[in-house]
């Protein structure tokens, strides 16, 4: 009977736990059409970011505050902030009034959070901040206290209907649903200003290795890093600038495109054949079976292997009109716009250097449409070619 009991209990449990996953998703999906079709909102959310935007173009940093578990979430958006090299600082509004104050100053712009909007060390914070630095306020409380105050000049804010509401669900106010849609608002926002300030992800992800140096995240961006030097094989003697390889050495020996005429080249062990890298290679990269060298020269040097040439595709890129060519180098450092129009208005790609490699423009807006910009853009030159 005992057993019995014990079993319906931890039954009772996963069914509690089912109900405030059901929950938590309906809220979130609720934030979603909130934002989607609320002006009010939507205009709040503009400003917001103008307003973060501008403190950090003038040099100042986002200040956050709030109490409770809302200052555990401000600890949270200011680490993220830092990490993604935008200057934040946590401000506990008790600590505040003791002397923490002096960590503002008139460039800087706070975030506060609140869920109620009626947080009484917040209101007693007011007086005491500068009415020149302005005030963004995380909230569910779109007519509370705070939301009202000339010193707010816009709301993040998180609708949650009554029925998604803490003490609907489980009876007690324990901050879960609020404290989830407050989190999921800011790190968007957050993201959102990163990229705002910076479009371009490899320079983005080169400034988060710097900042985030640590863990299994900073290992895996270590070759980003110049803060650090990583233990490579000396099987490539290769460098990293920007998320690319750069080879060491290079020789003045090119092969050029019209040459192509075979399918592929052999050398042979009494006399072997090396063509070398002269721009920049795309990180991990390997093309059709050729190899990067060893440390005494960044080439393809090998006394059996071959190295193949897409015929078939050299020939179709000979015959059309419509061929986009561009050095290694450029290609590495397209972004997605660029790359979008070149897919578009050009049925060919070609990228030139000592070994000239081509793509159908087909293939790449296929490999776009299935993995996203973000993925291709590592690993780009990786789908064209030899075409010799």
């Amino acid at each position: 009977m005992a057993n019995q009991d014990y079993t319906s209990l931890l039954k009772k449990g996963v069914l509690s736990i089912n109900k405030t996953i059901e929950a938590q998703k309906d809220a979130i999906s609720n934030l979603e059409t909130q934002y989607n079709t609320d002006e009010f909102s939507q205009v709040h959310l503009w400003k917001s970011l103008d307003i973060l935007l501008s403190t950090k173009i003038k040099g100042g940093k986002v200040v956050t505050c709030g109490v409770g578990k809302s200052y555990k979430i401000c600890c949270k958006i200011t680490a993220t902030l830092n990490s993604l090299s935008i200057q934040s600082v946590a401000l506990h509004p008790t600590e505040a009034l003791h002397g923490d104050l002096g960590v503002l100053n008139d460039k800087d712009c706070i975030l506060m959070l609140t869920a109620s909007g009626n947080t009484p060390e917040l209101i007693n914070l007011l007086p005491h901040i500068s009415k020149s630095i302005p005030i963004v306020l995380l909230t569910c409380g779109k007519d509370s206290k705070l939301a009202s105050s000339n010193q707010v000049k816009s709301l993040l804010y998180t609708q949650l209907p009554s029925h998604l509401k803490e003490e609907s669900i489980h009876g007690i106010p324990a901050p879960t649903v609020s404290a989830t849609l407050s989190l999921i608002l800011a790190d968007s926002v957050v993201l959102a200003l990163a990229e705002l300030l910076e479009e371009d992800v490899l320079t983005r992800r080169k400034m988060f290795s710097i900042k985030h140096p640590g863990g299994s995240i900073g290992a895996n961006l270590s070759h980003l890093n110049d803060n650090i030097t990583p233990n490579r094989s000396n099987k490539t003697n290769v460098t990293y600038v920007n998320d690319k390889i750069v080879p060491t050495k290079s020789s003045t020996k090119s092969s050029s495109f019209s040459d192509s005429s075979a399918t592929s080249v052999k050398t042979s062990k009494p006399c072997s054949k090396t063509s070398s890298y002269s721009s920049i290679l795309s990180l991990g990269q390997i093309w059709n079976g050729l190899h990067i060298g060893s440390p005494e020269a960044t080439s393809v040097n090998s006394s059996d292997d071959e190295v193949f040439i897409d015929e078939v595709l050299a020939t179709k890129i000979k015959s059309s009109n419509k061929v986009f060519t561009c050095s290694l180098e450029k290609a590495s450092s397209v972004t997605e716009l660029d790359f979008l129009k070149n897919i578009t208005l050009f049925d060919y790609w070609v990228i030139t250097g000592s070994i000239n490699l081509g793509s159908d423009c087909e293939e790449l807006k296929k490999l776009y449409s299935n993995n996203g910009w973000d993925e291709l853009s590592m690993k780009l030159t990786s789908n064209f070619k030899n075409i010799g």
